[in-house]
């Protein structure tokens, strides 16, 4: 591995990249394609034989990262390079363009194989590629393009070739972080871990976080399906990434109003963000705002705030300084156009996490039900 990070170290093209690997590898599809035709085989093989001049290659049009147009039908391509797959954000994107264009297929393309949850309607529309499949093919039309000794020497085979080489050796060091170092481990230690400093020397250390984030809502969902059973559909469990910072969450879903759901619902549960371990109750809902709740009904939140904490074993948190965090806000809805369109009003604690120990992290559920119960009545 200190081969490979040298060798991307040395590699002007990786330098280039450093800006938006996302929109440079995009970009230089697009080169590739438009340079020569052939290339459009990589990420549609039905498309070879189509005339050059039949064929109109897009960048962003209608968001899409690249769009290929041959006689009115449309070929989607999405490079997710720092991003995970977003079904609801791929199928705005199908229906964007079913409203006034053909859109035939789509392909979203991810540096290394994970098993990401993919609805089944996703499925039928878009087809996953890994980076590996998509230079091996560069690799081969390449060699066709340029068959002779000769070619070696033109500039566009040296450029292309600088490519497939630094995206390889890319790949290969994401695969290498993910499989074989931080596998099912959350939070990285940095300051004591000098390859994910290498990682966040060259830019990939959150992708690795997100993807590592992922397998662990992967593990989570499958316990808490085994735990809860039926029930398990009023748990909504998500992961985020900004500034840096990866979280997951794992919240209990309830009406507001048992009789009408238009009245909106509570989230409450527990969030992991890097170093931080928050207890959080998540209001949405149209009787609740920030301007008109009352003291006492901040306090009665805080109080059932106060209980949840009560109910989280104290080993599960290394000795040293305890933050406590209680606040009001109202910014966006996480959730808005996913589960709702509610504005919301959520109230959380955390506490730091020097540490994490493997035994004695269980938190008693059995008070949740009392606390859903009073606030229901409150």
């Amino acid at each position: 591995m200190k081969d490979t990070i040298e060798k991307l170290k040395k590699s002007p093209l990786f330098a280039m990249s450093l800006g938006s690997m996302e929109l440079f590898h995009s970009n230089f599809w697009r080169w590739l394609i438009e340079f020569n035709k052939n290339y459009i085989t990589v990420f549609f093989n039905e498309l070879c034989n189509i005339d050059s001049d039949r064929i109109i290659v897009k960048r962003e049009f209608k968001h899409t990262d690249i769009s290929i147009e041959v006689d009115g039908k449309y070929y989607l391509i999405e490079n997710k390079f720092k991003s995970l797959v977003d079904d609801e954000q791929l199928e705005k994107y199908s229906s964007d363009f079913a409203d006034k264009y053909i859109f035939t297929k789509g392909k979203y393309i991810f540096p290394i194989n994970v098993d990401v949850n993919r609805k089944e309607e996703i499925n039928r529309k878009w087809e996953f590629l890994n980076y590996k499949t998509v230079i091996d093919e560069i690799d081969k039309i390449t060699k066709s393009i340029f068959p002779e000794k000769k070619d070696k020497k033109n500039t566009n085979y040296k450029i292309i070739k600088e490519y497939t080489k630094m995206t390889n050796n890319i790949i290969k060091l994401l695969d290498y972080a993910v499989n074989d170092i931080y596998e099912n481990k959350f939070i990285v230690k940095d300051i004591e871990d000098d390859f994910f400093k290498i990682l966040k020397e060259i830019r990939i250390y959150d992708i690795v976080r997100k993807i590592n984030c992922n397998l662990l809502k992967k593990k989570l969902e499958k316990k808490l399906q085994e735990e809860f059973g039926d029930l398990y559909s009023n748990i909504v469990i998500e992961q985020g990434f900004s500034t840096g910072q990866a979280s997951l969450s794992a919240r209990w879903k309830f009406k507001y109003d048992d009789n009408d759901e238009s009245k909106g619902y509570f989230l409450i549960g527990p969030q992991l963000q890097d170093y931080q371990f928050r207890t959080m109750i998540h209001i949405c809902t149209k009787y609740f705002s920030i301007e008109n709740l009352k003291a006492k009904e901040k306090n009665k939140i805080r109080e059932v705030l106060d209980s949840l904490y009560s109910s989280v074993k104290k080993d599960i948190f290394e000795k040293g300084e305890v933050y406590y965090k209680s606040k009001f806000k109202k910014e966006y809805n996480e959730y808005k156009g996913t589960h709702d369109n509610f504005e919301y009003v959520s109230l959380y604690k955390y506490k730091r996490i020097d540490g994490y120990k493997k035994d004695n992290q269980e938190i008693d559920y059995s008070k949740y039900e009392t606390m859903i119960k009073e606030m229901k009545e409150e």
